[in-house]
């Protein structure tokens, strides 16, 4: 169980970007590829053209409802928040990236794998804010016991104290032969209940935007 949310985890970078990837890499492309003079024709195959409209359609057809539904979430995740008073502070935007950068074993890997998303950090921040938004809209919902806290630290202790080794060998700067002291439920309480509340969110998103969907008039016109 611990491996897949520490898989989950790792995720994060692709979960909180799939919507960027879709928007920016798919329909803002026609923006970005270079024009002739007349600015509608994106490529010439042997003298045939590839206009804008060719490409368009081809993206719309492909991509279009997914890259629509992903909009039209993006719509009604920000106007519950506003509704609901919820709010985003730049330290907590921060605080995730860095849990990101963390999961993908420091800054260098991350900006390889951000790179790869075709986002920049601060599309990617934008997004995390919008995560973040979702996780305190959820939360009322969602409630982490002792008991299923203590039944995961029974399940992943060697685990945990693995990280917790780890974590205190890179705090000795390079001390060696150190002893690490035994792993405790209390001492792993928080994190274990950080693992689980995000496994939940992930677990309740989807019926959560269901049901904002039946609350708010949403229209749809992509043929």
């Amino acid at each position: 169980m611990f491996e897949k949310i520490k898989q989950s985890k790792q995720a994060q970078l692709l979960l909180v970007v799939v919507a960027g990837i879709l928007l920016l890499g798919a329909f803002a492309i026609s923006n970005g590829y270079a024009n002739d003079a007349n600015g509608n024709i994106v490529a010439r195959v042997n003298g045939e053209t590839v206009t804008k409209d060719d490409l368009y359609a081809t993206m719309v057809k492909e991509q279009g409802k997914q890259a629509l539904d992903a909009l039209i979430a993006q719509k009604m995740i920000d106007a519950e928040a506003k509704k609901q008073n919820v709010t985003v502070t730049d330290d907590e935007i921060a605080g995730k990236l860095t849990e990101i950068e963390a999961s993908y074993g420091g800054k260098e890997a991350f900006l390889q794998a951000l790179s790869l998303s075709g986002l920049t950090e601060e599309q990617l921040k934008e997004n995390i804010a919008r995560n973040i938004r979702v996780e305190k809209l959820i939360a009322p919902q969602i409630v982490v016991t002792d008991e299923e806290m203590l039944n995961f630290f029974n399940e992943n202790k060697e685990i945990l104290a693995q990280e917790a080794a780890a974590s205190g060998a890179e705090a000795s700067t390079g001390a060696k032969n150190q002893e690490v002291p035994a792993i405790t439920f209390e001492a792993s309480k928080e994190k274990i209940k950080g693992i689980l509340f995000t496994q939940k969110v992930q677990e309740q998103y989807e019926s959560w935007l269901s049901q904002l969907y039946s609350e708010y008039k949403v229209e749809t016109f992509l043929n």
